[in-house]
């Protein structure tokens, strides 16, 4: 009777042990990879990123700046965009296991058509070699997921999805297209616009805004001036050659003011051959040049002086 007792409990404990490896064995190898990746930001010195079907970039540090780069062009990437890249990536933890086949990796998008390869470098060493895939929506969590794998592992992750929104895809997508930005304790008081056929020059009185004697309606100037407090173009202008730059009609608008140490200046050219036809530089990004419209030329930088007169 013992026996029989025996082996009923054996026969027990083995199903128990078997269901436990069928049922739980993804969560408990999810729990031992809980985290796939771990990057101290501080020690990583670059990042190169592998569009699918399109040419590499990467993300240098170069001191305490991060340098972009394609292999043609390397400017100042916006640090803005690097500390969010950086945050996103420093600890990368796994929801579960999406698939552990790699004939199912196209699905996820990280095989080698679709998949974005990131490597991160500490040094001259590899530290880790990424496969980002494609996003999706979970239901049960009301969030954004994203597909993940390391590229010498056939395994893919589900993580979330903070990961790939802050992964930029493009070179332009680390670009700074800051125009102005300008700090709280800065206060324009004086500006002027430098037009192809003459020279305006505003300045604030305990009056109110004039221009040369001519008393303008300060609101109108303030809210124009607000505008400037942080102002972004739209485009690059990759194909402009700055070396041709004094051929074209120019128009400057300078800014002057209390806790403004430098003045800011933005250099407006017109290439009527070009679409858009007019290209922007400004001081506080002088590594770059923007394509811009004439609304914005004109509805946002130069306006009609007219409309910072008084209404009668």
């Amino acid at each position: 009777m013992k026996n029989k007792h025996l082996v009923l409990i054996f026969a027990i404990l083995a199903v128990a042990v078997y269901f436990s490896r069928t049922q739980f064995g993804t969560n408990r190898e999810r729990t031992f990879q809980k985290v796939l990746v771990q990057v101290d930001s501080t020690s990583l010195t670059q990042v190169i990123f592998f569009p699918p079907g399109e040419p590499e970039f990467s993300l240098t540090k170069v001191n305490d700046q991060w340098i972009l780069s394609d292999g043609m062009r390397s400017v100042p990437a916006d640090p803005l965009k690097v500390s969010n890249l950086l945050r996103a990536i420093q600890s990368i933890e796994t929801r579960q296991i999406a698939t552990r086949k790699k004939e199912n990796w196209a699905d996820y998008a990280v095989d080698a058509q679709a998949g974005f390869r990131v490597k991160l470098y500490k040094g001259n060493k590899l530290w880790y070699d990424l496969v980002l895939g494609r996003e999706d929506f979970d239901p049960m969590s009301q969030s954004v997921v994203a597909f993940m794998r390391l590229a010498d592992e056939a395994t893919v992750f589900v993580v979330d999805g903070y990961v790939t929104v802050q992964t930029g895809r493009s070179f332009d997508s680390y670009r700074n297209l800051q125009l102005f930005k300008m700090k709280r304790e800065m206060e324009v008081t004086a500006f002027s616009w430098s037009l192809p056929d003459t020279t305006m020059d505003f300045r604030r009185t305990p009056q109110g805004w004039y221009l040369g004697q001519t008393a303008l309606d300060s609101m109108q100037v303030e809210n124009y001036l607000n505008l400037f407090r942080n102002v972004s173009a739209e485009s690059y202008a990759d194909d402009f050659d700055e070396l041709t730059a004094d051929r074209y009609p120019r128009r400057v608008l300078t800014l002057k003011g209390k806790n403004i140490t430098s003045p800011f200046v933005l250099t407006c050219y017109q290439d009527s051959l070009r679409k858009p036809p007019f290209i922007l530089h400004a001081s506080q990004n002088p590594g770059a040049f923007f394509s811009a419209d004439s609304s914005q030329v004109f509805g946002q930088f130069f306006p009609d002086w007219s409309t910072f007169l008084p209404v009668r």
